[in-house]
């Protein structure tokens, strides 16, 4: 744990092409430690530069990895950050939940007006969610302190996707211009392919929210209304500590494990520097994940603790040097190792981590069910001066060495030796081994599928990606992947994209007739199916209408069930489908 008393504020450098190698390495050596592999690479008290001159401040946890939880806030007024953050208790449990905090902070002369703050406001929230130097979670916890506090609230609503809950102290007086606003604005989606546009009013998309005022008025009764509709709640408990607590009653795309929604309102006055106050928001906001883009491809599930769930870390140098790890989740009930278990291999996608692709997708829970072993390898960190030349956020990102022909047999290795070392130590069956990935995640499972690493998987699957790199030194291997009608590339076949590629690889690769193919129509999912001789399927080719550039539990469930626990790698190394 840090000592909080010592802190010293450091200014984050610019980062330039020139100078970006070097900082990485220097950052990466003042960083590295026992706890993971690829951290965050600046950590302490942290100073954001912003426009005209203001600043937003960081506080990471030391030895923080990659895709951790960030509670953004604005600092109340007449407050000064760090002098804050310790006497609410918000760096000492920072520092025991290892979460990232992130304040949005008043001006030499103090806060303006909610309406003068507005840019600064958005503009902060935004340099967060971006991660040009710290790559966080997918969306962010908020807190709202006051008026300003308000502010964020509005920015809450202009943006729920990427805000996982929202806690507001004295901060729900939104007024009914921004109200009707949101109950009448609309995400609007075109389709480039198709006459199709997907719109999604903004107030059908939940947010877990908890408003707490020493007066409920008419302006907070009105935003309670807002949340209230959004999130489908109805009956209410009374709750001791968050008040008024309203529960989701109906089932919703949004929220895959069911009716976990809450949305809590407590007519009491609390006091933003008492730790008490602190740890009820954190208990309220850490109860959630959330992940996603678009609004048809959004969840919200809840956040796990990786100590209670029994998750487990394996860390070694592979056989080409390289410093590796990889979360491993066992089911509860197969964990005295009597029964051997099929695993899924989870690759993660570009500018992710472990943690965020075991929590995405929800493979833990599906681990649990169907009683399989879940992998979740993690990648190394890469350099982009090229984005930074381009203007783009990300200066360094998490990713699988594909860009470079050179490297990505690296990967491939590392794979190789954490099959190894997982069926080495735990219960598995190599006779049921897939490997399966988003975006770039997708990319490596394409590449290591067709290389000899291949011959370790009975079946790969894999969601939102592309054939960037091909080895030509594996064989035949079953393939299932699924795009979304929104997704980065063009997903008609008869477009020329990497998608096109991919499909068009896996159908010579497999040996089948790229004429002869079965069309599945069931909901959203339109899948072309490829058959052998036999009227074995080898390789599956789903859209899905209204999904973005993300991985959803719905795709996994039906890689598992009508995919991946269909096919068995046999001794010969052939393998066998059955019904």
């Amino acid at each position: 744990m840090s000592s909080v008393s010592n802190l010293m504020r450091t200014r984050l450098p610019m980062l330039t092409m020139e100078n970006l190698n070097a900082v990485m390495a220097e950052r990466l050596a003042a960083t590295k430690n026992q706890n993971t592999v690829i951290p965050l690479l600046w950590q302490g008290y942290l100073e954001l530069p912003l426009s005209q001159g203001r600043t937003a401040a960081y506080y990471i946890p030391q030895d923080t990895p990659q895709g951790t939880t960030v509670i953004a806030m604005n600092i109340p007024e007449g407050e000064e950050t760090l002098s804050f953050w310790k006497k609410s208790g918000w760096l000492e449990l920072a520092d025991k939940e290892r979460f990232c905090l992130y304040a949005l902070e008043p001006g030499k002369d103090g806060w303006g007006s909610p309406a003068a703050e507005a840019f600064y406001l958005r503009e902060g929230l935004d340099a967060v969610k971006l991660g040009q130097y710290l790559l966080l979670a997918f969306s962010v916890h908020l807190v709202g302190y006051g008026p300003i506090g308000t502010e964020l609230h509005k920015l809450a609503m202009a943006d729920p996707l990427h805000t996982a809950a929202g806690v507001f102290f004295d901060a729900s007086d939104v007024d009914r211009v921004t109200l009707q606003e949101y109950r009448e604005k609309e995400y609007v989606i075109p389709d480039t392919l198709s006459d199709h546009v997907l719109r999604v009013p903004y107030r059908t998309v939940p947010l877990p929210v908890w408003i707490a005022s020493e007066k409920i008025d008419a302006a907070t009764t009105d935003t309670v209304a807002y949340w209230k509709a959004a999130n489908i709640v109805g009956e209410c408990t009374e709750d001791s500590c968050f008040g008024t607590v309203y529960s989701q009653m109906e089932e919703s795309i949004y929220t895959p494990e069911g009716k976990i929604l809450k949305l809590a309102v407590h007519e009491k006055r609390y006091d933003p520097s008492s730790p008490e106050t602190t740890a009820l928001a954190c208990r309220f906001l850490l109860q959630y994940y959330r992940y996603g883009m678009g609004p048809r491809s959004n969840q919200i599930t809840r956040k796990v603790s990786y100590t209670n769930m029994g998750l487990e870390r394996l860390t070694f140098t592979d056989k080409t040097g390289v410093d590796r790890e990889a979360l491993i989740y066992v089911p509860k009930k197969y964990r005295n190792g009597e029964k051997k278990l099929s695993a899924v291999f989870a690759f993660h996608g570009a500018s992710q981590s472990m943690r965020n692709m075991m929590e995405n997708g929800l493979w833990y829970h599906l681990a649990e069910e169907k009683g399989l072993v879940a992998v979740f390898p993690e990648s190394t960190l890469q350099p982009m001066p090229e984005e930074l030349h381009r203007g783009l956020p990300m200066a360094y990102r998490p990713l699988w060495m594909l860009f470079n022909p050179e490297d990505a047999p690296k990967d491939a290795a590392f794979v190789e030796d954490l099959i190894d070392r997982v069926e080495e130590n735990y219960p598995i069956d190599i006779n049921g081994l897939y490997s399966t990935g988003h975006s770039m995640g997708c990319m490596l499972t394409n590449y290591l599928g067709s290389s000899r690493v291949g011959c370790r998987f009975a079946a790969i699957g894999g969601t939102s990606g592309i054939l960037l790199l091909k080895d030509e030194n594996g064989g035949k291997v079953p393939a299932f992947f699924t795009v979304g009608q929104y997704e980065l590339w063009p997903y008609d076949l008869k477009t020329e994209s990497g998608i096109s590629d991919m499909v068009k690889f896996w159908i010579a690769r497999n040996m089948l007739n790229p004429e002869t193919y079965e069309v599945l129509d069931k909901g959203r999912w339109h899948t072309l199916v490829w058959r052998d001789s036999e009227g074995t399927p080898w390789l599956c080719y789903t859209v899905i209408a209204d999904k973005h550039h993300v991985h959803t539990y719905e795709e996994n469930c039906v890689f598992w069930d009508e995919w991946f626990s269909h096919w068995e790698l046999l001794s010969d190394g052939n393998r066998r489908f059955s019904k």
